[in-house]
This record gives C-alpha cells, sequence and structure tokens, in this order.
C-alpha cells in the first residue's frame, strides 16, 4: 500500500455504514457492571481474546486448560496477548501523540518477550529483506508515516483506523515475525484509546476464523476498502456479543 493510498480516506459503503452503526448502538446500549463484576468481566474478555488473538495465528489453546499447565511456551504466549490487551486499555499521557515507534515496539515486545521463535530481538525492527515487504533501511520510516496518520485520523474514526493499521502492518512487516498479532494488537488499541474498547469487556478477535481474516488481509494490498468492511463486521459481531452476555 503506498502512502498516497494509505492516506485515502474510505469509501462509505452501506456494507460499512450498518456495521458502524451495530457498533455504535452496542457503545449507547452497553453499561459496564461495577467493582468485582466488571473485574470478572474484564479478566473474561482478557482470556477471550488472548485465545482468539493466537488462534488467528495457528496456535490453539484448549478453553479448558488450566493456565498453569500449559506448555511453557503456550503460556508465555498468552501472558504476552494478555500484557498486550492491558497496555491497549492504559491511559496514556495525552501531552504526547499517541501513537509513535515506541508504541509499535512495545507490543512486539510485549507479546514475544521470551519466545522461541523471536529470542532477544523481541522489539526491534528485523534487519533482512522479506519478499513483497519494504527494505529493512525503510522500516523505520514506514512506521513514523503510519503512526503520523494514527495520530490525524484515529480519533475521527477508530473502527476504521483499526482495521487500516493491520493492512499498512502487513505490509511494512516491521518485525519479520509476529506482525499480523501486532497488527490486530494496535488495532485494539486504536479502539480501547478512542472509546471504542467497551470499558475493556470486547475483544475483538472472537469474530474471526483464521482462513478467513488472512485471507481478507491479504487481499488488502490490492484494495483495503473490501478488509476495512469485514473488520467492521466483525467488530459488529463480537460487539453484538458482548451486549448479550452483559
Amino acid at each position: 500500500m503506498s502512502t498516497l493510498s494509505f492516506r485515502a480516506v474510505t469509501r462509505s459503503t452501506l456494507r460499512l455504514k450498518r456495521a458502524l452503526e451495530i457498533v455504535d448502538r452496542a457503545r449507547e446500549v452497553v453499561v459496564p457492571p461495577v467493582g468485582s463484576a466488571w473485574l470478572k468481566l474484564r479478566r473474561r474478555a482478557e482470556g477471550l481474546e488472548a485465545r482468539a488473538t493466537l488462534a488467528l495465528d495457528g496456535v490453539l489453546l484448549d478453553q479448558d486448560t488450566n493456565r498453569q499447565r500449559l506448555p511453557p511456551a503456550l503460556r508465555r504466549s498468552r501472558e504476552g496477548a494478555v500484557k498486550a490487551f492491558r497496555f491497549a486499555h492504559t491511559p496514556r499521557a495525552t501531552q504526547e501523540p499517541l501513537y509513535g515507534a515506541v508504541v509499535v515496539r512495545e507490543y512486539h515486545r510485549l507479546l514475544y518477550r521470551g519466545s522461541e521463535e523471536v529470542g532477544s530481538a523481541a522489539g526491534n525492527y528485523r534487519s533482512v529483506r522479506r519478499p513483497g515487504s519494504v527494505p529493512p533501511t525503510e522500516v523505520a520510516r514506514g512506521v513514523r508515516e503510519m503512526t503520523d496518520w494514527l495520530n490525524d485520523w484515529a480519533a475521527l474514526s477508530p473502527v476504521v483506523s483499526a482495521a487500516m493499521v493491520q493492512v499498512r502492518l502487513l505490509e511494512l512487516s516491521p518485525f519479520g515475525h509476529g506482525d499480523l498479532r501486532v497488527g490486530r494488537a494496535l488495532a485494539l488499541d486504536v479502539l480501547a484509546q478512542h472509546g471504542h474498547g467497551f470499558e475493556g469487556l470486547l475483544a475483538p478477535s472472537i469474530a474471526f476464523a483464521r482462513a478467513s481474516y488472512v485471507n481478507a488481509l491479504r487481499q488488502a494490498a490490492n484494495d483495503s476498502q473490501e478488509f476495512v468492511e469485514y473488520y467492521s463486521e466483525g467488530l459488529a459481531i463480537a460487539a453484538s456479543r458482548l451486549l448479550d452476555g452483559v
């Protein structure tokens, strides 16, 4: 995706309008509980999102397995996903731009610190070329352009921006391993930081199946509109499920 197309305004279609209306209605209707009841639902959302986002990468956790009984590698993956979820919902200083390279790299560090796949490279940009991605020397500039765009646009359209940041992360592939998971974490961050995280009770990834998600995201290299609509519809499903359960 070129910088120009990334900055282009998404076409407003009936499909997109319907999805956004469902999300907005759910935001108006859902009244999060307080105290221990809210904390219980928040912990449930953390677990659901962790399991779902890992499943989108082909890492499967048994729903009934006690987390302490997970193999060490799976336990680290789950713990990283939970830490990313919590970071997304932590308010950041308003005097500074919300997004920058530090935030992007922090998500990779949280998600992959101690993992066998990444090791000490967690949080560091790749240094080798990847087919179909920008050269390593252009990664930092690409991430800077993406975060500048988020700082300008995320507040105006959080759902669309959450979809677009995943498309751009895949194209840049700044880390070489884990870019899709980082993209989903950033998408959740955009939603949470701009009032679309349902007070930490929304688990966006539960609405997507791995095959359709990966296919839609890869097709977005040619037309990001389709993925924006696909992701928005998924959020509408996740929000509706939340509405049924709160």
